[in-house]
């Protein structure tokens, strides 16, 4: 499995606070069966270029303590972009938020979040505004918003456009927030499989672990094994470039 979205670096945000709490993380992933983790710290931050610099730097670390531990899992890194209005032209300008950028064979994969306060229809003026930059929008974790029972027909509108939804994995049996929406997820997947993604969003070994297995059973009850593998391996290394 492919993980798309996690907070493992040390020291950046609320996820990991030490390298050994991301090694404890990593653990668990490879535990789990994940073989390859997208690094997503939040951003932009104050400054864009710092919160960057301090990425790649975490990374290096992380990547090197892996080695060492002779821990099997590929780092990838990526951002979780929160949305302020300005995030299209931002990135065009640091291209470093895409995910897997420069090495992935399609790099202009952004993942992109809603802030509560902000409207979950801001998505559409997004989107727009992305792909007139040849730009692909992963909208992160849409099920936590306020307003997403609400906005199931317009989600499938953007997905067939060519949003792509990453739902997180523990949402399937409660998790760390209290909302169950399995069955819109369930429903928007079925709907479009090539545009939705299963990820962690881990951000620590208890509350919020990297462990996507929780919604096998949920997802593939509903919609089969193809559609699970599709969520969490086929549709993640597509986006990534790993074959």
């Amino acid at each position: 499995m492919i993980d798309l979205h996690t907070h493992i670096l040390p020291g950046l945000d609320d996820g990991a606070s030490t390298l050994d709490d991301s090694l404890a993380l990593a653990r668990l992933a490879v535990a789990d069966g994940i073989t390859h983790m997208a690094a997503t710290p939040h951003g932009p931050g104050i400054d864009l270029s710092k919160t960057i610099a301090r990425r790649q730097e975490a990374l290096h670390a992380l990547k090197a303590a892996l080695a060492q531990e002779a821990i099997p899992l590929t780092v990838i890194p990526g951002l979780e972009y929160c949305s302020d209005g300005n995030a299209i032209d931002n990135v065009i300008r640091h291209p470093e938020c895409f995910l897997g950028y420069p090495s992935a064979a399609n790099s202009r994969y952004l993942l992109l979040e809603i802030p509560p306060q902000i409207s979950l229809g801001f998505i559409s003026h997004q989107l727009f505004k992305a792909q007139l930059q040849n730009i692909n929008l992963i909208l992160a974790h849409p099920e936590r918003h306020q307003e997403f029972s609400k906005n199931i027909r317009l989600l499938k509108e953007l997905m067939d456009k060519g949003l792509i939804l990453q739902f997180n994995a523990d949402s399937f049996t409660g998790g760390f927030f209290s909302r169950l929406p399995r069955r819109q997820m369930t429903v928007l997947i079925r709907h479009n499989p090539d545009h939705v993604i299963i990820a962690s969003d881990a951000h620590d070994a208890d509350l919020r672990p990297p462990i996507l297995s929780c919604a096998r059973k949920p997802i593939c009850s509903a919609l089969g094994d193809d559609a699970w593998n599709q969520v969490t391996r086929q549709n993640p290394a597509r986006i990534l470039g790993i074959n």
